[in-house]
Order: structure tokens, then C-alpha cells, then sequence
């Protein structure tokens, strides 16, 4: 925190990470969001197009990155960007190795320099404090894909952050403190659930940079892996891989897969073959996770997208706003606490989704009875 200080970042600043899953992105939250920064979180397969249009609308006046990841250099991408981007004060490159320490390109700080930087500040507890942030002020600028169009800014709270992750503790894993991450920490589900609840319950996290079943399955058996969360392949690859009787996956207790439905056979298998709970769950950057099942669900329930958490709401409606009956098919509204606070573009687009106190997804659902 005091190093990002002694450069010169203060509280509504943005400074975005681009980083792939490794536990200096989880440092980086935590110092931020003691000083009141704003964490932008960036994907490392974006390239130069992707990040100019987000860093137009965050204004980060920072950059955390890695010197190279996946054979392409980053850490120069963000020199270059400087020239069309230059509320950009400091790039700062994080080395691929940490045991073989590289210096980044020219005009970059080293990830070792700015620890050094904190270590040798003067800032006393007093100054942290006086830039401690409140729980309302917004902590996470996040973009969505953009499938349907530019990706928009979403601005989240400490406060609607700490509500996604709890509501995913108390449902997913009550009793869980070691946790896996796969997707990338840059989108949300990265971000809450492979950052945000280790931190909650000062637990421990464990993450793969790249994912590999055969690796994942390791850990689980190395780490005593107890939660996680991914996309639907992720489950059919863990299956699949080889000797997979014979590992000792006995701590795996829940894992959800969201973003596309689980085949029934899947989850058969699933059933026959892992000790985890696999739940259905449904969200957006807007909101994190907003529905899922439960652990206790009957197994046919798992072939839905399971319900929405305490203190949120969804509904299903026709072209006028009204509810429609249960079986017929809808809009899919969501309102409640873990709902963003707006998006970077402004009022107009952020009040154009909303519709008497919803939040209109954009998605069609059908709602059992």
C-alpha cells in the first residue's frame, strides 16, 4: 500500500492489473483497496486494441503487469501504450520468474522496486488510515466481454463485492478454506471467487496459470483442494483424465459450473466418480454469481440454474415488465445487494438496463413453479 502511495496513487484512482493467476494480482487487491484505489482488472489475452478502449474509460494512472506470458510480451504492449494512454504514470512488470529476476523494458518499474519503495516509506499507520476507504465507495472497475458489443464498465463497491462473496460462502462453501482457480482472476469469476472469498475467511488459495485436469486433480491431492468454480468443460476434463480412480480427491467437496448447462450425463458421471457436490449456477459481471444450486438440491434440480441468493431477487417477465407464469418464457430480471452501482460509460447506458428497480439481464429464463 505505501508503495503504490510513494507513486503517487490515491483513493478513486484506478489502477489496472494485467496479470495471469498468481498471487502478486491478490496482493495488488489488497494494498489497493486499503489506500480507496480502484482495482481494473484486465485478462492477459487482450491485446492492444482491447486494453486502449478499457484504459479510456478507467483512467488507470498505473499498470501491474507481467514481462511476458504465453510467449507474448505484455510488459512492452504497456510501454508502447503509454504514447495513446498517458494518464498512465507507472508500468510496473512483475517477472515471469520470480527466482530469475528480469528488468523490464525501459521506462518501467520492477515489481522488487516498488516492495522497496513501501518497505522504505515514511508513511505512518495514520496516513493508511486517513485514506481508508468507506464500504460504499467503489472498489473494482471490471469489463464485460463485449460479445454483443464494446465492453462495458462495471463499478462495483467493497460493499457489493463483500455481498457476492459471502452469499457464495454461506451456499458453496460453508465449510471450505482451500480454494482453486483456474479462470482467470481478471474476469469476475476470478476476481470474487479466486481472490475475495480466501481473504474472507483467511483461508488459503491455490492457482493454475494455465488449466491442466491432469495438474488439477494433483493439487487437489497436494493442497487438499476444497471448492472451486469454472466453466462446464472444466468438469467433462477432469473426468477425462487418466488413473482417475486412483487419486485421493476425498477434501473436494463443491464445485460450480457456470456459463454454459451441464449436460445430465455429465452430471451423472459426476455423481458416479467425484466426491464434490456439482452445482448449476447463472451469472454476470454485474453481479458475480446471482443464482445457483445447492448442496442438498435433489438431483433433477441440478439440471437447472438453481435460485438466487439471500438478499437478491430474480424474476421472469414478459415484454411489459410483468411476471409471467411459472413454465413460460421470459426476460431475466435480478435486483439486490450484490447488483454493480453503475457502468464506467455513464448514467444513459447504466439507467437503460433497468427497468421499475430491475436490473434487466438481457437473458431469457423459464421459472419452475
Amino acid at each position: 500500500s505505501r508503495g503504490f502511495l510513494e507513486l503517487g496513487v490515491r483513493p478513486a484512482d484506478a489502477v489496472q492489473i494485467q496479470l495471469p493467476n498468481r498471487r502478486e494480482f491478490l496482493l495488488c487487491v489488497l494494498a489497493l483497496e486499503r489506500i480507496g484505489a480502484v482495482v481494473n482488472p484486465v485478462a492477459p489475452i487482450f491485446r492492444s486494441n482491447e486494453v486502449t478502449v478499457m484504459s479510456e474509460l478507467a483512467k488507470p494512472v498505473a499498470v501491474v503487469t507481467v514481462d511476458a506470458f504465453r510467449n507474448f510480451e505484455l510488459a512492452a504492449m504497456h510501454v508502447d501504450l503509454r504514447e495513446s494512454c498517458p494518464w498512465v504514470q507507472n508500468v510496473i512488470v512483475v517477472p515471469s520468474d520470480l527466482d530469475k529476476p528480469a528488468d523490464g523494458p525501459a521506462d518501467t518499474l520492477a515489481w522488487a522496486d516498488l516492495l522497496a519503495t513501501g518497505q522504505n516509506s515514511a508513511l505512518t499507520d495514520h496516513a493508511l488510515d486517513l485514506v481508508r476507504p468507506t464500504p460504499n465507495d467503489v472498489a473494482e472497475i471490471i469489463f464485460t466481454s463485449g460479445t454483443t458489443g464494446q465492453p462495458k464498465g462495471v463499478m462495483h463497491t467493497h460493499n457489493t463485492l463483500n455481498a457476492a462473496t459471502d452469499r457464495w460462502l454461506e451456499r458453496i462453501a460453508p465449510d471450505c478454506s482451500v480454494f482453486h482457480m483456474a479462470s482467470t482472476l481478471a474476469h469476475q469469476t476470478g476476481y470474487l471467487y479466486g481472490i475475495r472469498t480466501a481473504i474472507t475467511v483467511g483461508g488459503r488459495v491455490v492457482y493454475q496459470e494455465v488449466w491442466d485436469p491432469a495438474e488439477f486433480a494433483e493439487l487437489i491431492e497436494t493442497h487438499g483442494i476444497e471448492a472451486s468454480m469454472g466453466a462446464t468443460p472444466f468438469l467433462a476434463d477432469l473426468m477425462a483424465i487418466d488413473g482417475l480412480a486412483d487419486r485421493d480427491l476425498s477434501s473436494f467437496k463443491a464445485f460450480v459450473c457456470a456459463g454454459a448447462t451441464i449436460p445430465l450425463p455429465v452430471l451423472e458421471q459426476a455423481r458416479e466418480t467425484l466426491p464434490c457436490t456439482v452445482m448449476p449456477g447463472w451469472g454476470m459481471t454485474e453481479m458475480g454469481l446471482a443464482t445457483s444450486g445447492r448442496r442438498d438440491d435433489a438431483f433433477e434440480k441440478l439440471a437447472t440454474d438453481g435460485t438466487s441468493f439471500d438478499g437478491s431477487e430474480v424474476r421472469v417477465v414478459d415484454e411489459g415488465g410483468s411476471p409471467v407464469p411459472a413454465g413460460e418464457e421470459g426476460d431475466l430480471q435480478y435486483r439486490g445487494s450484490l447488483v454493480f452501482v453503475g457502468y464506467a460509460q455513464g448514467r444513459e447506458l447504466t439507467e437503460s438496463c433497468w427497468r421499475d428497480g430491475w436490473f434487466d439481464s438481457g437473458d431469457r429464463a423459464i421459472m419452475d413453479a
